[in-house]
């Protein structure tokens, strides 16, 4: 679906939780396990998917391409399975986003329900600093667009970007996107590419930074998971390093009862 020069992500309705993130394992020999990162254990066996690939998931429903090539989305807890691309716009709010990275020429895209076109932001950094560095794009709570970079190997630090509501003219402009240093006090569910508000009770952190693998949209070389908490404030990274001894293949964090 996606290409190593073309990033797509759509962002329906941003759901809200009553519980803490979860994670949804899946263990190289197949199937799909919960583990509870507070209690630091597996909780259930979610079941087998032979031959299924998972593209994207938003809560509890997992994007997948099927060995047949069929693409459906699947809750992973009642097994209720809606074919694609049957659904119905329902008239929810919904962002759709477009990353194009190529040297030289690299823009960020999105369109609002309710836009008559999308919304460009060419993307322009300075020479030593862009395509240098993963990239990925995100929608907060509000519904404002945000570029996400981070360093690539060891993920020891996170910039956030937005639209820079006063460039005029984005096609001349030297810089289109201004830097953001916080999160206004909610969470960023890379895996998910949207934000929720944070949580103490239910150990939502905020200005932190919930990621498995930071450059997902695309599959372009081979990248080790690396299942984190980033906490902007403080620029510390949380690992969980008692996950390295299961062979997974894959991980996504998620929102319970979403």
């Amino acid at each position: 679906m996606n290409s190593p020069d073309q990033h797509r992500s759509l962002k329906l309705t941003i759901p809200q939780s009553s519980r803490s993130p979860g994670l949804m394992l899946f263990p190289r020999d197949g199937g799909c396990v919960l583990y509870d990162p507070i209690e630091g254990n597996i909780q259930t066996n979610l079941g087998d998917f032979p031959g299924c690939r998972f593209l994207a998931n938003s809560g509890n429903w997992l994007l997948v391409l099927d060995s047949g090539s069929n693409l459906y989305i699947i809750d992973v807890f009642s097994k209720e399975t809606i074919p694609l691309p049957s659904l119905e716009d329902d008239g929810k709010e919904y962002v759709v986003l477009w990353l194009f990275d190529l040297p030289g020429h690299s823009y960020m895209s999105f369109c609002k329900n309710g836009d008559s076109h999308y919304t460009d932001i060419p993307l322009v950094f300075d020479d030593y600093a862009f395509h240098k560095y993963d990239s990925s794009i995100a929608v907060t709570s509000s519904g404002e667009v945000l570029l996400v970079e981070s360093d690539p190997r060891s993920r020891t630090w996170f910039r956030l970007y937005k639209k820079d509501p006063d460039v005029e003219d984005p096609d001349h402009a030297c810089h289109t996107v201004t830097e953001v240093h916080s999160l206004g006090g909610e969470a960023l569910l890379l895996d998910l590419g949207f934000t929720v508000p944070a949580n103490k009770a239910l150990g939502i952190k905020p200005d932190s930074i919930y990621f498995t693998r930071h450059f997902r949209p695309c599959h372009c070389s081979p990248r080790d998971l690396d299942i984190c908490v980033y906490n902007l404030a403080t620029q510390s990274l949380h690992r969980y390093h008692n996950l390295n001894k299961m062979d997974l293949m894959d991980a996504r964090w998620f929102l319970p009862g979403n």
